[in-house]
């Protein structure tokens, strides 16, 4: 632990997050593709929140802000074996409680493309 926090930049983290967060507002979007899929797949009425919204989005932000130090710690080729892994768990997971394997597709596909926001972010910003 000591290792990934000693080189972590945490203007990278902050500006990862913020930009994690855009991309999460237009990939679970009800008026993108993704989101429609998404939407679908886990049974959410795309036009009425849930109303765990806000817990949620905090756990969302959690998520981000831990993701931005570990993506930035360990670098984006073991990320994608970190996320590749997780999100077939997840995606299981989500299976078992009668979700739309595109549910855990979706999911997937979105942290990979954070993951290579992050790992821009961490070249450019150090």
């Amino acid at each position: 632990m000591g290792m990934i926090l000693s080189n972590t930049s945490w203007l990278a983290v902050i500006v990862s997050l913020v930009l994690c967060m855009g991309l999460g507002f237009v990939w679970y979007n009800p008026k993108w593709p993704t989101g429609q899929i998404w939407a679908e797949g886990a049974g959410v009425a795309a036009d009425s929140p849930t109303d765990n919204m806000a817990l949620a989005m905090g756990m969302n932000t959690l998520g981000l802000f831990l993701a931005a130090i570990f993506v930035g710690g360990v670098g984006l080729s073991v990320s994608i074996l970190a996320i590749l892994a997780y999100g077939a768990l997840n995606t299981a997971g989500g299976l078992f409680a009668g979700k739309s394997v595109n549910v855990g597709l979706i999911h997937i596909g979105y942290w990979l493309v954070g993951a290579v926001i992050i790992t821009i972010v961490r070249a450019v910003l150090g």
